[in-house]
């Protein structure tokens, strides 16, 4: 390049240009930056949207401009810089940054660690089970008294399984279980070879399936984005496809694992593939009621009715759905559909919202709302099977499912 650079080249002009010198001089503080931002914002928010990566690059230049002007540049001065402030300086960033780093695989494991656990007593882990939460501590109380057999309450999956973390460790302290969850986003859980969706799953992942060996028979809340697995073709998903052990498919994949869970004396709850609205409901509703007289809008709100159709929704994870379908009978086994709870197959709809109530966040997340009506049918399931019991000290959950209209 500088054999054959000309300062009257298009080339050289563009190069030499403000906003490429400046790139290059804060390219050092650019990749220092960019790989945490990055990573807290996935841990953060799951699955990045376009909008968060740009917000993301936005801050990594912002940041990197500030260290290159306040950090890099001064401390180049040595003239500027003593030693007596240097060495202490780089010994504290150097503390600072193991501990962010420390908090950091803490969290990106996706095991929750909580200082005080569902039932107000200390967090107690034991060697083999990796971090738990735990509902009650079995030698001062009753710990899965409510049916003398499962334990726990696990949470497994991806995002769609992250969602439910919260009402379930709810209903884990109401029923006083323990409580524990393997939820990673781009994560599902599966017994694959390898799944390339996110960095960090499949340490996370085989980190969760040896975890689970050593399991007492407990309630699995079992949710994935069955969409995004339709397949494992590269063409499909050119960002990380997923790779199976041999010769089996995918869905033969995870038909072994949840075999192998059910083996394994657990009771599984697998909410089946639910609505996907696809279009970012919260963002649709701003630009209805945008156009609508502020003193207009609560009344608009109260009648509004976003909807997509229902047979689209059933056939379009025909598939996945017909792989719990032929699970159905297994001893253990239960389902939530989600489309017998926001659908209408009389109306031909599937309801996004209850008026100014949101059933998603996004175009295939569930709200809080949409996800307790989804925690509702799973603990009155297993209430009928009796997997769970109500006692004296037993709380039912305070949820009232919607009446279709």
């Amino acid at each position: 390049i500088i054999a054959f650079s000309n300062k009257n080249d298009f080339a050289t002009r563009l190069l030499s240009s403000t906003p490429f010198v400046w790139t290059g001089l804060i390219s050092y503080s650019l990749y220092l930056w960019h790989y945490p931002i990055f990573a807290f914002v996935r841990i953060k928010y799951g699955e990045l949207s376009t909008g968060s990566i740009i917000a993301a690059l936005l801050l990594t230049v912002a940041l990197s401009i500030v260290s290159f002007l306040w950090v890099e540049r001064p401390f180049r001065d040595r003239l500027k810089v003593k030693s007596t402030v240097f060495a202490p300086l780089i010994v504290g960033i150097f503390f600072v940054l193991v501990a962010a780093y420390a908090v950091t695989l803490n969290r990106a494991s996706g095991l929750l660690v909580d200082e005080q656990n569902v039932a107000g007593q200390s967090t107690e882990s034991r060697p083999g089970e990796g971090v738990e939460v735990d509902g009650c501590i079995p030698d001062r109380e009753r710990c899965g008294r409510s049916n003398g057999a499962l334990k726990k309450i696990i949470v497994l999956g991806d995002s769609h399984a992250e969602i439910l973390q919260a009402p379930a460790k709810d209903m884990a302290r109401r029923y006083r279980l323990q409580y524990l969850s393997g939820a990673l986003g781009n994560c599902p859980y599966v017994d694959v070879e390898h799944i390339r969706y996110d960095e960090r799953c499949d340490a996370h992942r085989k980190r969760v399936i040896d975890m689970m060996v050593n399991q007492p028979p407990s309630i699995i809340l079992y949710a994935e984005h069955w969409l995004k697995y339709t397949t494992n073709s590269t063409s499909a998903h050119p960002d990380g496809p997923v790779e199976t052990f041999g010769e089996e498919t995918l869905r033969e994949a995870y038909v072994r694992t949840i075999d192998q869970l059910l083996a394994d004396g657990h009771v599984l709850v697998a909410v089946y593939p639910g609505v996907e609205p696809n279009e970012h409901v919260p963002q649709q509703v701003k630009r209805l009621t945008d156009s609508v007289a502020q003193d207009e809008r609560e009344d608009f709100l109260a009648d509004l009715e976003l909807t997509v159709d229902y047979k689209k929704q059933r056939l379009r994870a025909g598939q996945w759905r017909a792989m719990l379908d032929d699970l159905a009978f297994a001893p253990g086994f239960l389902t939530v559909d989600p489309t017998e709870i926001f659908c209408d197959p009389g109306a031909g709809h599937c309801r996004l919202n209850d008026g100014p109530t949101l059933f998603f966040v996004d175009g295939n997340h569930y709200s809080p709302d949409g996800v307790a009506l989804i925690m509702r049918d799973a603990e009155e399931k297993l209430l009928s099977r009796e997997h769970l019991q109500m006692d004296a000290q037993s709380e039912p959950s305070a949820i009232v499912m919607p009446q279709r209209n």
